[in-house]
């Protein structure tokens, strides 16, 4: 069974080449994948300088820096799929009447709904990275061909990658077990009817109503700000990796025969 957009519950039309997770064509949201390539913006600076202050003695130091710079959105639609898939309860707000009625008649309190959202706007990736290396050393000559040189080098690395309108797995379980509130008559979270004050937001997971050709990459959001605000969040991860690299080498001919 599947829900039209509009979430009225219809027969699933399976496609060819059926597996047990996979299929040819059918019904379902058809997946938004990304073009091959995306833009991607690059900085990078190099400089050097060294002195020499005699055939035997030269100093130098190095300096690289570069900045990369990329977007990109998240292949298909946000998904609760598998481990992730909703339970909805035969008291649901939101199930049509025939099938709520056909679940109660033959005491089936549940089912499992995997969903893939069209009506939510899909997770956008932004990723930024920076680096920077810092080389001084120094060579010479001994005596003969007896050479030494060593160096000192530290490089750090910034990288920061932030996940915007990114799901909340918890709250759109929550959201999605919406029921009518039996004192007031409007629908809301069952759970807040225990916890009145645990800001739950009740959604309509069944069909995508009111979807649309996608805009710009992220096509029409369907939801309120109300809705979207409780159910998807911003994802952000800093990492800094700093290395310090110290190196002294003699090289020549103790002897030779």
């Amino acid at each position: 069974t599947t829900f039209d957009n509009n979430g009225n519950a219809i027969p699933f039309n399976y496609g060819t080449q059926v597996t047990s997770t996979t299929m040819v064509g059918g019904d379902g949201i058809k997946l938004q994948f990304l073009p091959g390539s995306e833009p991607i913006a690059r900085e990078v600076l190099y400089s050097q300088v060294s002195w020499d202050f005699n055939n035997n003695f030269s100093v130098y130091a190095t300096m690289d820096y570069g900045v990369s710079n990329y977007d990109y959105q998240i292949g298909s639609y946000d998904q609760n799929l598998g481990a992730t898939a909703l339970t909805i309860k035969s008291d649901n707000a939101y199930l049509p009447s025939e099938l709520a009625n056909y679940m109660t008649g033959h005491n089936i309190a549940s089912f499992t709904l995997n969903k893939y959202f069209a009506n939510l706007p899909r997770t956008w990736i932004k990723h930024d990275n920076n680096v920077l290396r810092l080389v001084a050393g120094a060579k010479g000559r001994i005596f003969g061909d007896w050479t030494w040189n060593a160096h000192f080098e530290n490089g750090q690395t910034d990288e920061s990658v932030t996940a915007i309108d990114d799901q909340i797995l918890e709250n759109t379980a929550l959201a999605s077990d919406a029921v009518v509130d039996p004192n007031s008559g409007h629908i809301v979270c069952r759970s807040t009817l225990t916890a009145p004050t645990n800001g739950c937001v009740p959604f309509n997971m069944l069909g995508n109503s009111g979807i649309a050709a996608p805009i710009d990459g992220q096509g029409v959001n369907t939801a309120t700000d109300g809705q979207l605000k409780y159910l998807t969040g911003t994802d952000w991860r800093k990492t800094r990796i700093v290395e310090d690299n110290f190196a002294a080498n003699i090289t020549g001919t103790p002897f030779s025969i």
